[in-house]
C-alpha cells in the first residue's frame, strides 16, 4: 500500500496492517479509522516500531517579513491556548521542548516578540481561542533560502479513531499541532506499547471512548501527557509511564479511570488531575517530581490512592469536596499540609465518612495544618487528619526497609508501590530532542 490510511481503509474486523519501518518517520497527515473491528475480531494496527511525525518543511512562500525587524519572519499558525500559555512560562523554558528546527537544529521559545534572539520563536496569540502567528529570527547568516525550518503540520492530530474494536501498537506519534492520539465515542479500544511525545496538546486524548492502554509512555507534551473527557469515558492505564508532560502526566475528567503499575515523573503541574465527578482508582503507583508540584489532585471527585509512593513533592495528594480512600502509600519528603489535602478542612470530611486514610507510611518532609501556620509534629497532623494507628512517621529509610519489590518494610508492614520512581532503562534517552525521535518502541 502506498499510505497507512489505504491499508486502513481495506482492513476487515481481524485483519492486522503492519508498518514497514523505515529510517525516516512517516509524514502521513490526519490518519483516521473509518470503520471498525467485530467482538473478538479487531482491526489492529501494528507499528513494528515506526513513527509518525507531524514536523513538515515550511517554506519561502509561507514566511513574510516583519517590517522594521531584520531577520525576523512570521506565519498564520493556529496553536492550541493552553500551548500558548506554557509557552510564556519558566517550565516551558526548562523543558527539552521545541516545535521549530532550524536545519535540524531545535529553537528556543523568546518571551516576547521584542526579545527574539537569532534562532529563536515565538507565538502571538491574536483571538480568544487559539488564532495567532509563530514568528521566529534566523539563524546568524541564514535566509529563508538556504535554511530548512521544520514545524508541526497545522491543525494536526496524528491519528483518530472513531470506530469500535481497534488495536494500535508498537507505534511511536510525534511533533502533532494538537495530539498523537485520539479517540472519539468508541469503544473495546486497545493502545499497546505506543508512545505520545512532542505535541503541543495531548500525547493521547479520549473523548467518551472507553479504552485500555497498556506499556506505553507519554511524554514531552505541550499540554498532558492524556487528557480524558465526556461523562461516557472509561480508562484503564496498566504499565504506562507520563513523563515531564508541561501541564499534567494525566487530566482525568471522564466517567471512570483506573491506573495501575503507573509512573508519573517529573510533571510540570500535577501528575494526575481528578475533577468534574469522576472515579478513578490508583493502584501500585509512583509519582515523583519537583518540590513545587503535586502527585495527585482530587476535585469533586471520588477517588481512592492505595498501596502506591509519592516522592519529593509539594502535596503527595491534594483533594477538594470530594471523597476518598488514601491507604498502604509512602510519602517521602513531601511537604504535608491540611490545607492542601482539604481546603475546607480534614475534620468535617472525617466527621462526613468521605475520607478514610490509614495505614501510610510518612518519611521525612514537612507538616503543617494551615498555609498560615509553622509546622508543627507528626503527632498533632496525625490526630487532625485521622491517621489510624496503622500510619506512622519515620525520619529516614534504612536500607534493611528498603524491600526488593521495592516497597518499604516498617514494623511488620509494607508501604508504598512495587514501581522505581526512576524511569526505565528503555527510556533513558527520552529528553533528546531530536526530529526523527531516535528512540521509537520495539515490537513486543
Amino acid at each position: 500500500m502506498k499510505t497507512i490510511q489505504k491499508g486502513i481503509d481495506l482492513a476487515k474486523p481481524g485483519d492486522t496492517v503492519f508498518l514497514k519501518v523505515n529510517p525516516e518517520p512517516y509524514s502521513e497527515p490526519g490518519i483516521n479509522f473509518k470503520k471498525g473491528g467485530a467482538p473478538g475480531a479487531p482491526i489492529v494496527l501494528d507499528g513494528q516500531g515506526a513513527t509518525l511525525s507531524g514536523l513538515v518543511q515550511y517554506g519561502i512562500e509561507e514566511w513574510k517579513p516583519l517590517e522594521g525587524a531584520s531577520g525576523v519572519y512570521g506565519t498564520r499558525y493556529d496553536f492550541p491556548l493552553r500551548f500558548k500559555q506554557v509557552s510564556a512560562t519558566k517550565d516551558y523554558e526548562k523543558s527539552a521542548f521545541s516545535i521549530v528546527f532550524f536545519d535540524g537544529k531545535p529553537g528556543s521559545c523568546a518571551q516576547s516578540l521584542e526579545a527574539l534572539e537569532p534562532g529563536q520563536y515565538f507565538l502571538s496569540l491574536e483571538t480568544a481561542d487559539s488564532g495567532g502567528t509563530l514568528y521566529l529570527k534566523l539563524p546568524e547568516g541564514k535566509t529563508l533560502s538556504n535554511t530548512q525550518i521544520l514545524m508541526p503540520r497545522r491543525a494536526h492530530t496524528a491519528l483518530h479513531v472513531g470506530k469500535c474494536y481497534v488495536t494500535i501498537k508498537n507505534l511511536t506519534s510525534a511533533w502533532a499541532s494538537q495530539d498523537s492520539f485520539s479517540t472519539t465515542k468508541s469503544h473495546d479500544l486497545v493502545f499497546e506499547n505506543v508512545r505520545g511525545c512532542y505535541n503541543m496538546d495531548q500525547g493521547m486524548s479520549h473523548h467518551g471512548s472507553q479504552v485500555v492502554t497498556r506499556n506505553s509512555i507519554f511524554d514531552h507534551n505541550g499540554a498532558t501527557g492524556v487528557r480524558d473527557v465526556y461523562d461516557d469515558c472509561d480508562s484503564t492505564y496498566e504499565d504506562c509511564v507520563f513523563f515531564e508532560n508541561l501541564v499534567a502526566g494525566v487530566d482525568a475528567m471522564g466517567r471512570s479511570h483506573r491506573f495501575v503499575r503507573c509512573l508519573f515523573l517529573d510533571n510540570f503541574g500535577s501528575g494526575l488531575s481528578v475533577s468534574k465527578q469522576v472515579a478513578a482508582e490508583v493502584e501500585d503507583c509512583a509519582f515523583k517530581g519537583a518540590p513545587d508540584r503535586a502527585g495527585v489532585r482530587g476535585w469533586r471527585c471520588v477517588f481512592s490512592v492505595k498501596n502506591s509512593s509519592l516522592e519529593k513533592l509539594k502535596t503527595g495528594i491534594s483533594i477538594a469536596e470530594s471523597k476518598a480512600v488514601i491507604t498502604g502509600n509512602v510519602f517521602r519528603h513531601c511537604e504535608v499540609n491540611e490545607d492542601w489535602y482539604f481546603p475546607e478542612g480534614w475534620a468535617a470530611n472525617l466527621a462526613e465518612g468521605r475520607l478514610r486514610s490509614g495505614e501510610n507510611l510518612f518519611v521525612g518532609g514537612v507538616f503543617k495544618l494551615s498555609n498560615k501556620e509553622p509546622v508543627v509534629l507528626w503527632e498533632a497532623f496525625a490526630a487532625r487528619t485521622g491517621q489510624d494507628a496503622a500510619s506512622r512517621y519515620i525520619g529516614t529509610v534504612s536500607s534493611s526497609m528498603e524491600l526488593a519489590s521495592g516497597r518499604i518494610e516498617s514494623e511488620g508492614r509494607t508501604f508504598g508501590s512495587a514501581i522505581p520512581a526512576t524511569l526505565p532503562e528503555k527510556y533513558q534517552k527520552l529528553s533528546s530532542p531530536d526530529p526523527r525521535v531516535p528512540e521509537p518502541p520495539k515490537p513486543r
